[in-house]
């Protein structure tokens, strides 16, 4: 279980830090590029020269960790939108209650035992989703972002934590440092094209806080995604993601509210107490 803790420390990091871009107002693409670019030096340090001994388009996670790539900086970038646009509480309960895509996936592709209490808990987190987020259909155009950018997040971090269990599963082995080091790699060159066509090198806001954020981004994003798939060895999707997205929930709303003053109606409470309610439900069978 040590793996499982250390990854929920560095995750709940990753959700703090892109509160505290939103806050210092920081070049959000900036920071994500330099995430990237620390991470996959971080993963060839690591690897002690397995790119060099290894014909990388043969190994059998090679095309997993291609798609995991892209829908990692997706994933990313959406997290730092909906953090911006919708705040911190609410960004991490649609990211962490996609939790149950990847726990049907546990039960579809994996055969893992589909009881009572977990099914219970899946539609009770579906419906902590929507109303952790839920807001009066009169309010202003901009209530959309406030809704379309957490509901992409949702589906695009459980297609994530889907490719990455299923992985695990069925192809990566002990190669969890390469894995992880391709999915970054790919993540870098996306950031690269991005960083090209939308603002071009001569005007990236290269200052020192978004340096020094994209690095300790990347060491976080490094780190929790190394233990997490560490942690996958020994527990079922449909028990570890739960667990995990939890913790991250009750951290990350607590955050929000207390440190950063961050405003929650009755009914987005209630979604967050049905979320953790949820997610633990599904864990606890």
């Amino acid at each position: 279980m040590i793996n499982f803790f250390i990854a929920l420390f560095f995750s709940s990091l990753i959700v703090i830090t892109f509160k505290i871009i939103d806050r210092y107002k920081l070049h959000l693409l900036t920071v994500v590029f330099v995430n990237y670019l620390t991470a996959v030096i971080i993963g060839f340090s690591a690897t002690h020269g397995f790119f060099l001994d290894n014909q990388l388009f043969g190994l059998p996670w090679f095309p997993y960790a291609l798609a995991g790539g892209v829908l990692f900086i997706i994933t990313f970038l959406l997290m730092g939108l909906s953090t911006r646009h919708a705040g911190l509480a609410i960004t991490s309960v649609a990211g962490k209650m996609s939790v149950v895509i990847p726990v049907i996936m546990g039960f579809w592709l994996l055969a893992e035992k589909a009881q009572g209490f977990k099914l219970f808990g899946i539609a009770l987190a579906l419906l902590a989703f929507y109303l952790t987020f839920a807001s009066r259909s009169q309010e202003s155009k901009k209530s959309l972002s406030r809704k379309i950018f957490p509901v992409l997040l949702f589906f695009s971090t459980g297609m994530g934590d889907s490719l990455i269990k299923y992985a695990q599963v069925n192809a990566i082995g002990n190669d969890f440092l390469p894995f992880l080091t391709v999915i970054f790699g790919v993540c870098l060159i996306a950031g690269i094209f991005m960083v090209t066509v939308q603002q071009g090198w001569q005007q990236t806001h290269w200052t020192s806080a978004n340096m020094f954020m994209g690095i300790a981004l990347g060491i976080f994003n490094w780190l929790s995604t190394i233990f997490l798939l560490k942690a996958m060895q020994i527990m079922e999707a449909s028990v570890i993601f739960p667990a995990f997205n939890a913790s991250i929930v009750a951290i990350a709303s607590l955050t929000g509210v207390f440190i950063f003053k961050e405003k929650l109606k009755t009914i987005n409470w209630i979604g967050v107490t049905l979320a953790i309610l949820a997610t633990l439900l599904v864990a606890s069978t």
